[in-house]
């Protein structure tokens, strides 16, 4: 049951359509685009995900040549230009941030998914190695140790500049009702109309890297263990998510926090209680009842 909630919280419920809406809103957003703007983009955005997610074979070359060196290079820029050009002096902290900040930021970090995306993400990864005719599971397990301290340096990275960048940020949208238009609203300042290009096609690639690995993720594990096949799966849950993806971004978020409070912390007993196991017991037991 928590491994079905794990999948759909970071597939078609919460996280793949995210990725969708926040493309759009710092693509598009600000061109103040039809209400149909939002159901056209998620139509085209999943459209691309399925062309790519229903070939797994093909999924390191088309995501790891291709999308994924651009999306760090621009990320890189994005981050550096944060730190050293901040938009203001850091504003004092407002609402739950002043009187609760540690709880109000482990709350608000469970809006990542990144815990949960990386127990998916695993799958994706050894997929992706044994693809290139790795069958060791000791070189197995190496190289994809190795893709995890190259992910997690490279997200140290990247929030420490979205960090910067919402420290010094926030004078500049007044009223904002999610980080999205924040960022847009600094890149602005920053770069002007030449940034808000290089930010929607920076966001959008990726979101669209994203997407594809969740789906793909999602639709090799229901696949392995329901009747339906794997491309059924990709078919069904890119739909699902382009759907749910047109309530919009400030709506999803509202909705996912309560539901992400209630479930998170038991996946970060499940994952610091599989590193202790060997002083356990019965540590199937500790597993299956965390509490």
């Amino acid at each position: 049951a928590l491994t079905v909630t794990c999948y759909l919280c970071i597939g078609p419920i919460f996280a793949i359509p995210r990725t969708a809406t926040v493309s759009y809103e710092l693509a598009l957003q600000h061109y103040h685009l039809s209400k149909s703007g939002l159901a056209l983009w998620s139509f085209l955005f999943f459209s691309l995900v399925i062309l790519v997610s229903l070939y797994p074979g093909r999924l390191l070359d088309t995501v790891g040549k291709f999308l994924s060196p651009l999306k760090i290079i621009a990320l890189l820029v994005l981050t550096f230009t944060a730190i050293l050009v901040p938009a203001g002096a850091p504003m004092p902290p407002q609402g739950l941030y002043a009187t609760s900040p540690f709880s109000q930021g482990i709350t608000n970090g469970y809006l990542t998914m990144d815990t949960l995306a990386a127990l998916v993400f695993g799958l994706v990864i050894v997929r992706a190695i044994q693809s290139r005719g790795v069958t060791s599971p000791g070189l197995i397990t190496r190289y994809a140790l190795y893709s995890g301290l190259i992910a997690g340096v490279g997200l140290v990275v990247v929030y420490a500049g979205l960090f910067r960048l919402g420290l010094s940020s926030s004078g500049l949208t007044e009223g904002a009702t999610n980080g999205a238009q924040v960022l847009s609203a600094y890149v602005h300042y920053s770069y002007g109309p030449a940034g808000d290009l290089f930010l929607g096609v920076l966001m959008t690639l990726a979101c669209l890297v994203t997407a594809i690995g969740l789906t793909s993720a999602c639709g090799a594990w229901f696949s392995d263990r329901t009747r339906f096949s794997y491309r059924t799966c990709i078919w069904f849950f890119s739909i699902a998510s382009m759907l749910i993806s047109n309530i919009g971004l400030t709506q999803l978020i509202a909705l996912s926090v309560p539901i992400l409070t209630a479930i998170y912390p038991v996946f970060i007993v499940l994952i610091l209680t599989f590193f202790l196991r060997s002083s356990f017991r019965s540590a199937t037991l500790v597993n299956v009842i965390p509490g």
